[in-house]
């Protein structure tokens, strides 16, 4: 930091409580996927239907640990990137970290003490 550097860290969600102190000073982006579920019929086409297939297995465990991360780890999340395919994720991080170039951001006291 005395450099005016950033450092980017993809830590597992344990290593937040250990992490998240006025010494790391971190400011804690959920990359959190974007499932939605598949369609049966094109959306376009002529008999299309509003109903959607199940999630497969994997989509279904990547869900259910998005929904883990958000429930018991939400609390020490700043922000979170919504990652529909990588340009988009891409895109909104760095409009992120201008922002967060620009703007003041909340931190605990005892991180400025």
């Amino acid at each position: 930091m005395a450099k005016n550097k950033v450092c980017l860290v993809d830590v597992e969600p344990d290593a937040l409580r250990q992490l998240r102190t006025s010494e790391f000073k971190p400011y804690v982006i959920f990359v959190k996927p974007a499932i939605q579920e598949k369609r049966k019929t094109p959306p376009m086409s002529p008999a299309c239907e509003d109903t959607a297939a199940p999630l497969d297995e994997e989509q279904q465990e990547m869900a259910a640990s998005a929904a883990f991360i958000d429930q018991h780890y939400g609390h020490l999340v700043d922000a979170v990137l919504l990652k529909e395919d990588l340009h988009s994720a891409h895109s909104q991080l760095r409009m992120l970290l201008e922002k967060l170039n620009k703007d003041t951001h909340w931190v605990p006291i005892s991180w400025v003490r």
